[in-house]
């Protein structure tokens, strides 16, 4: 199994315990896990608290090395709080006794693994990376979640950010499937979840409505064109020339039909006749569009169409 298949584990551990660390992930490496960690991770002139937030998002487990050092140290006490706050897996593994009273709450009510001295180095990595191994399938897909999920939120949550179509599905299926011994689903990525499955049904709902919308507007108007020119030039026409102008109406069509996907603007309601303008000699037919307010003018006494550069709905999906 690769590293991305086994996953990228982050390593908290107390600056005086770095060679224990440092035989720790020399082990995890082995093993074929990517590790995660402030010494390899982080550059001198990066801030450190933001990037030390980025390594534990894409993380999809914490190793806490336990030690009166690390119990102390309130840097390895925020990482560890941090990861909770965010329903990552979390696995202890107790380097040094510590007093019961010194271990930070967010790890007094896990199980721990021991690597003392009075215990084997090799069975503790062992039951470690089995630890680490169940459910990677699961916990680097919420990692995988999360990092779009909070990307969104930094960005004030723009439609163009959510998930769509089977990437969708697929989420709502891994969130219905969490297996018992992971932690929860971060509420982030349920609201991120939420948000996108809200917008998808808008979406579908915009294309249902625009497309009655089409069907009202614009297809009977080329039917009646379509229809007029079989009826009142198909004598007079080669059949050719007939073919060729029935040709151009469905190029017409599919260019109209075009213009509207791109444009993604409409009236969904119909525009009200409100009154005949001729105070400047032109016969000028007032329109209202009851949705919007916005007025337009016809010389054509026709009643204006609903997909319009001045449209009052957008495709949700575009804003």
């Amino acid at each position: 199994m690769s590293e991305d298949e086994k996953g990228g584990v982050f390593v908290s551990y107390s600056r005086r315990d770095r060679d224990i660390a440092e035989r720790l992930v020399a082990r995890l490496q082995s093993e074929g896990f990517h590790t995660l960690r402030d010494l390899d991770d982080i550059l001198p002139t990066e801030a450190w608290r933001d990037r030390l937030e980025q390594l534990i998002v894409q993380a999809d487990s914490i190793v806490f090395l336990l030690s009166p050092h690390s119990a102390r140290s309130e840097v390895c006490q925020w990482e560890v709080e941090f990861a909770n706050s965010l329903d990552k897996k979390i696995a202890p593994i107790v380097i040094d006794d510590v007093a019961g009273a010194d271990i930070p709450p967010m790890l007094a009510r896990l199980n721990y693994i021991f690597a003392t001295e009075s215990d084997r180095f090799d069975n503790a990595v062992r039951s470690l990376c089995d630890a680490l191994s169940d459910d990677i399938v699961w916990l680097r897909e919420h990692s995988r979640l999360l990092g779009l999920a909070r990307r969104w939120v930094d960005r004030s949550e723009p439609a163009s950010l959510l998930i769509t179509g089977d990437d969708l599905r697929a989420a709502e299926d891994w969130a219905n499937a969490r297996p018992p011994s992971v932690p929860a689903v971060t509420a982030v990525v349920l609201r991120f979840v939420a948000a996108s499955r809200a917008a998808e049904r808008a979406a579908t709902e915009y294309d249902r409505a625009r497309l009655l919308a089409l069907e009202t507007t614009v297809e009977p108007i080329l039917k009646e064109r379509v229809g007029d020119l079989e009826e009142e030039e198909a004598d007079a026409m080669p059949a050719a020339d007939t073919n060729a102008a029935a040709a151009d109406l469905r190029m017409e069509a599919e260019t109209i039909r075009n213009f509207f996907a791109e444009n993604g603007r409409w009236h969904p309601n119909a525009a009200d006749h409100l009154m005949t303008s001729d105070g400047r000699g032109d016969h000028m037919e007032v329109y209202k569009f009851p949705c919007c307010g916005k007025v337009t003018l016809r010389a054509d006494r026709k009643q204006p169409g609903q997909f319009r550069a001045d449209g009052c709905v957008g495709d949700p999906r575009s804003e």
